[in-house]
């Protein structure tokens, strides 16, 4: 026991292979016992819905002038639906129906899911290659863990979300954001504004720039974001568009998915578990939510340590919402990737200690020869920690609660909240002492 303690306080990461593996196993395991495997992880438990947020949209986008006019269904900024409307162009001939299900099973619609699930796919390994500073061989295995989990696999692949792109374009903006070349670090501005404007919620990763003092490639940030989100509107319905837009995200916020994905939902369910009235455990809920937002924006600010700074942020963009789902989730493989990289640079690791030449954030030489320090007791224990819980999140867990994987899944990420929330205030508290 004691051997395998310090296995997996030296390599943290392959703990988080373990579970995913095991969740993987689980699933095939079950689906060899009782069949039906997809029933027990599909959204809403039914095959029926497949796909839906990459079909209902292209249909949604096929006359972008009354895109905003089917209610909060339409519920992207107007660069996603200038984005789906291109796809509904590049069939060889226009769907003509009055219902976005017969777009679920055109022919030329999965062709080109396919290929941009593919493409987004390759995108996605390269950005985790380049994040976690691994070999070709790992970052595989980090990328085949993520594909089989519940947010990725289960979520945003089975709906045909564009959280996954949209992860893609984060992931690419967070790891050039720090680069020496201006061009690269403009090209990061344009990643992460372009994030903004398929899904509003990476619009709070600007506290960043804010924090580190940056404040011009704030401004540009915002410039960029601002650019990419007006604009569009000269294609999607003017100022009407604008107008019914804003009105169906005010609609859309209040609404609250029966899914155990924000803050909201999972403290009116627990309240209510617990035995409060149904009124008590709605304020409470109601409450919960900017409660929450407050203290993941205040510890994000105060927290010295990167993967946490993207850990707390990745919490908002996938729990503050009423109306998320599962697929937000996969926000949360920012801060896991991070980690990653910090695992890596330990000694012992099995990792590499230097850092390619082209790296946008590579060091002087003399600093990349040097190993970094080997990571106290405490420290190695709570990556391993961390990593566990990780792994519950990025993982099928269809043997973990059947029917309503969502549960294991925000047990862990909450746990994953109160650990490190309590780590940094009792780091704030030593160093108000001293």
């Amino acid at each position: 026991m004691k051997e395998l303690k310090e296995f997996y306080t030296r390599h943290p990461d392959y703990l988080f292979f373990f579970i995913s593996l095991e969740g993987v196993l689980g699933f095939i395991v079950l689906s060899l016992l009782y069949g039906n495997g997809f029933d027990w992880v599909t959204m809403g438990g039914s095959s029926q819905w497949n796909l839906t947020d990459f079909a209902r949209h292209i249909y949604l986008a096929s006359d972008l002038n009354r895109t905003y006019y089917y209610g909060n269904v339409a519920s992207f900024p107007p660069l996603a639906y200038l984005f789906f409307a291109l796809i509904y162009r590049i069939n060889p001939s226009p769907i003509q129906s009055f219902s976005w299900l017969s777009y679920t099973y055109s022919p030329y619609i999965i062709i080109i899911y396919v290929m941009l699930l593919t493409n987004t796919v390759l995108a996605f390994v390269l950005a985790v290659n380049k994040i976690t500073r691994t070999k070709l061989e790992k970052t595989l295995l980090i990328c085949a863990s993520l594909l089989c989990s519940l947010p990725f696999f289960a979520g945003a692949i089975e709906r045909g979300n564009p959280v996954f792109l949209t992860l893609v374009f984060i992931l690419f903006g967070l790891y050039l954001r720090d680069s020496k070349s201006p061009r690269l670090r403009e090209l990061a501005l344009i990643f992460l504004s372009a994030a903004v404007n398929f899904k509003i919620y990476p619009a709070v990763i600007g506290l960043l720039y804010v924090k580190e003092k940056r404040f011009k490639e704030a401004f540009r940030f915002i410039l960029y974001s601002l650019v990419m989100f007006f604009v569009p509107f000269i294609f999607t319905g003017g100022l009407e568009g604008l107008r019914t837009y804003f009105r169906d995200l005010t609609d859309l916020s209040g609404m609250t998915a029966t899914e155990y994905m924000s803050f909201k939902h999972l403290t009116s369910s627990l309240l209510e578990f617990l035995g409060t009235g149904a009124k008590t455990a709605d304020l409470a809920g109601k409450i919960a939510g900017p409660v929450c937002l407050v203290i993941l924006l205040i510890l994000a600010w105060i927290t010295r340590e990167k993967w946490k700074e993207y850990l707390f942020l990745s919490l908002i963009m996938s729990y503050y919402l009423p109306s998320n789902y599962r697929y937000n989730a996969v926000f949360l493989a920012i801060p896991l990737l991070f980690l990653m990289r910090e695992c890596g640079s330990s000694p012992g690791s099995g990792a590499s200690d230097t850092t390619s030449v082209n790296d946008p954030d590579k060091i002087k030489s003399a600093a990349i020869r040097t190993p970094a320090a080997a990571p106290d007791e405490k420290t190695a224990l709570m990556r391993a920690v961390y990593m566990a819980l990780f792994g519950v999140i990025m993982t099928v867990q269809s043997w973990i609660y059947p029917g309503r994987p969502e549960i294991p899944l925000s047990v862990a990420a909450m746990t994953i909240f109160a650990l490190a929330g309590a780590e940094e205030f009792l780091h704030l508290r030593r160093k108000v002492r001293h």
